[in-house]
């Protein structure tokens, strides 16, 4: 597959922050489809170019902004479990995508915090811990995104490796930030005039 330069990849971050952060300003009703959007967004980007931090980070922020409208539902109860329930679900379509479209790096992992959050929103609604932990959901989101991308940052500087055991390698991408040997070790200068 063709690498994507980092400026169209670049651009197109900015173009959707842009893009929403004016949805934001002249749209304050709609604000709370801000985050369903964004990661339907980056779920579309993974589709188009396959790569997995599209796709983890489009499968958890989707996952908050469907927790944001379970929230907006009424019963605080309910809303405080279901944004956790929505964010575990949100890491679990991580998988499940990984696995239908063959991303070694995706297929195990979001299924232990996915599993941990549902079982934890599960216990909140049982116990009627909702209106706090809503609270806590609905000013914390942006920590979650933040937490993903730095890990995926730290690995891919790294060099960590995001598959699982049992999955085939892929071929290592040369890291941009430093030149990649082309094999000639020895540059040549302009040759001086020989005299003949």
């Amino acid at each position: 597959m063709p690498r994507i330069s980092r400026d169209w990849i670049a651009g197109g971050i900015l173009l959707i922050v842009g893009s929403f952060e004016l949805a934001l300003t002249f749209l304050p009703d709609v604000a709370f489809l801000i985050p369903l959007l964004l990661g339907l967004g980056l779920l579309g980007l993974f589709l188009v170019l396959r790569s997995p931090a599209f796709l983890s980070a489009g499968g958890v922020i989707s996952g908050i902004g469907v927790g944001i409208l379970t929230a907006r539902q009424g019963d605080p109860d309910l809303a405080g479990a279901g944004v956790l329930v929505s964010i575990g679900f949100g890491f679990v379509l991580v998988s499940i995508l990984g696995a239908i479209y063959d991303v070694h790096s995706v297929r195990t992992w979001p299924l232990v915090p996915g599993s941990a959050l549902i079982a934890v929103g599960a216990v909140i609604f049982a116990t009627g811990l909702g209106p706090g932990v809503l609270d806590l959901a609905v000013r914390g989101w942006p920590a979650v995104p933040v937490i993903v991308g730095s890990y995926l940052l730290l690995a891919a500087r790294l060099r960590l490796p995001l598959y699982a055991d049992d999955a085939e390698p892929v071929e290592e991408v040369p890291d941009e930030t430093h030149p990649v040997p082309t094999g000639r070790h020895q540059e040549q200068g302009p040759q001086a005039p020989t005299m003949s």
